[in-house]
C-alpha cells in the first residue's frame, strides 16, 4: 500500500509542475529566426514548450543585426521537496528522472517570457542623404 501511496505522489509531483516548461519568446525586433539546440524551431513572437531535463541553447538571428546566443540552464526546482515531503525517495527519482525536478532560468527570463533585444550590425549602411539640408557640416 505504502509503494502505490509513494508511486501517486510522485505522479502527482510530475503533473502538477512537469517535465516541460512553456516560454514565450519575444525580442527586438519582432520577426526573429530562432534555432534551438541547432534546429529551426519558431519566428518570434512565439510560445515554445521546452524539455526540463536537459539546458537548451537558442540563437537568434535576423539580417542586418548581431547574432545572439542564449543558455537555458535548469536549476533544481522547489518541487523537489514537495515530491520527497510527500513520496520520499520514490517520488524524487521520479522527479529527476523526467525532469520534473528542474526549472529552466536565464537573465533574460522572467514570468516564463524570454525577451532579447538584437543590435543592429555595425557594418550596416548608412541611410542615404536625401538633400544638402540632412548633411551636418561642422562649424570652424
Amino acid at each position: 500500500m505504502w509503494t502505490a501511496i509513494a508511486f501517486a505522489a510522485a505522479a502527482c509531483a510530475d503533473v502538477v509542475h512537469g517535465d516541460v516548461q512553456p516560454i514565450k519568446v519575444v525580442s527586438q525586433p519582432r520577426g526573429v529566426a530562432v534555432t534551438v539546440d541547432g534546429d529551426y524551431r519558431l519566428t518570434t513572437p512565439a510560445e515554445e514548450t521546452f524539455s526540463r531535463g536537459h539546458d537548451h541553447t537558442l540563437t537568434f538571428h535576423k539580417d542586418g543585426y548581431e547574432d545572439i546566443t542564449v543558455r537555458l540552464t535548469r536549476s533544481i526546482s522547489g518541487w523537489v521537496l514537495g515530491s520527497a515531503a510527500a513520496g520520499g525517495i520514490l517520488a524524487v527519482a521520479d522527479a529527476y528522472a523526467t525532469g520534473a525536478a528542474f526549472n529552466l532560468s536565464n537573465e533574460n527570463l522572467s514570468d516564463d517570457t524570454l525577451s532579447v533585444k538584437l543590435t543592429p550590425q555595425s557594418n550596416s549602411v548608412p541611410a542615404p542623404v536625401r538633400s544638402l539640408r540632412d548633411v551636418q557640416v561642422p562649424q570652424p
